[in-house]
């Protein structure tokens, strides 16, 4: 991890491995560079693998969600069986919507007072990338079971250019095996296809 251009941020930097995220705690200013080099190797979800138990520091605390990971798991075999049953709840049950047009109801962001309202009764439970992937990982940390959210881009940009816009960008979710490699959940597995429902309105003409 290399910086470059405004003040020098090298001593300010800090890596945690058990998120695997880096931090600079000063912050960065307008005219900072960096370079970032790293060799990883993608391990798909494999059901079979045993996972990791205790939920990963800062998500054990969010524990709103317990009673519905608990009911919507069920009766699960076991940690790898856990995952796919909250996935396939996910996916069965949700809705496919970035909020633009119609559907700007279905607001932003993943803060837990937005996932509150997407796990409410209220017909929420519609979004994208974003919010289905921060639910499936509070769920799973809420049932002791490690698993983070991934930002950043699954594949180049087709155009050759390799450059990187919004809509490239992407989440997905990772949960930790026993040995404590991450294993990659695709969001073809928990992500909906369908839109939400249209909202059906009535016009009254008052005579």
């Amino acid at each position: 991890l290399d910086f470059h251009g405004g003040r020098s941020c090298g001593n300010d930097a800090y890596y945690n491995l058990t998120s695997s995220t880096a931090v600079v705690t000063d912050g960065l200013t307008k005219c900072n560079r960096y370079n970032f080099s790293a060799t990883v190797s993608p391990t798909p979800f494999n059901p079979r693998t045993p996972l990791a138990t205790g939920a990963l520091p800062g998500v054990s605390g969010a524990t709103q969600f317990q009673q519905t990971a608990t009911g919507i798991a069920g009766k699960a075999s076991d940690a790898s069986a856990t995952i796919a049953t909250l996935a396939s709840y996910l996916q069965t049950n949700g809705h496919l919507t970035d909020g633009e047009g119609n559907n700007s109801r279905y607001t932003a962001g993943h803060s837990l007072y937005r996932l509150q309202l997407f796990m409410s009764q209220a017909g929420q439970l519609a979004g994208d990338e974003e919010q289905f992937s921060a639910m499936l990982a509070l769920l799973a940390n809420d049932l002791n079971i490690p698993a983070r959210v991934v930002v950043g881009v699954q594949s180049l940009p087709a155009n050759g250019t390799n450059v990187i816009t919004g809509s490239d960008i992407s989440a997905w979710v990772e949960v930790q095996a026993q040995d404590g490699q991450w294993e990659d959940i695709p969001t073809s597995l928990f992500m909906p296809k369908n839109p939400p429902p249209a909202i059906r309105t009535t016009s009254m003409a008052i005579t």
